[in-house]
């Protein structure tokens, strides 16, 4: 679970901090065709610097959304994995059996070579 919650919080940390940024150059890009000298942001940046980095930080934001959500999912197959082989049988008494076999193929009807593996109980 640490791992989870790590990683679920990292993700919304960087998600907060490039929309942080994303919302400061969007700004500061929009402030620059307001003519009003008194609202520039970033004067040292030209006007293609300051899209450039908003359109950045906004593919950072969107990229950690998508993140998130495969995150996520990752979380949801695990548990559902997880619950599923609840009750498999892990015990020391299990064993694997390798036989030859002839299976047939559907789409020839014709019979190959197999090998067939079998889990059981001593």
């Amino acid at each position: 679970m640490p791992l989870v919650y790590g990683a679920f919080g990292y993700i919304i940390y960087k998600y907060v901090n490039a929309n942080n940024l994303y919302t400061t150059y969007r700004d500061a890009y929009s402030y620059r065709f307001d003519n009003d000298s008194t609202t520039y942001n970033f004067p040292t940046l030209t006007s293609e610097m300051l899209r450039s980095q908003r359109d950045s930080y906004r593919q950072d934001r969107d990229f950690n959304v998508i993140l998130l959500g495969l995150t996520y999912a990752l979380v949801a197959i695990e548990a559902y994995c997880d619950a599923h082989l609840k009750r498999f049988n892990v015990s020391d008494n299990l064993a694997l059996k390798f036989s030859p076999t002839l299976k047939i193929n559907p789409l020839s009807n014709q019979p190959y070579p197999a090998l067939s593996f079998q889990l059981y109980s001593k």
